[in-house]
């Protein structure tokens, strides 16, 4: 059988394509750490505003133009071992 140029080519491709992604994964560095970044839970707007009003709110920081806030609270009653007590919640402020 002859071995044209066309299969050569044809084979070399995906060969290629898959060893780009192996290569790229090889070389990677998995550093990422979404823990601080992330919500874990929801709040109600009227939660949020008793947290508020007892002092209990860390850090606020809003996306969406507003429309979504990521607020960072303390919770007495809610505590683990990798949190100390931290709570970050994602509230929804009325009329978004």
């Amino acid at each position: 059988m002859k071995l044209s140029w066309r299969v050569v080519l044809l084979w070399a491709l995906p060969i290629l394509v898959v060893g780009f992604f192996f290569w790229q994964g090889a070389f990677s560095t998995n550093v990422v750490d979404t823990g601080q970044n992330a919500a874990n839970t929801r709040m109600t707007y009227g939660r949020f505003h008793d947290y508020l009003d007892a002092g209990r709110v860390i850090a606020v920081d809003l996306y969406d133009g507003g429309r979504t806030a990521i607020v960072e609270a303390m919770d007495t009653s809610w505590t683990t071992a990798s949190s100390a007590g931290a709570l970050t919640c994602r509230v929804i402020p009325p009329n978004s």
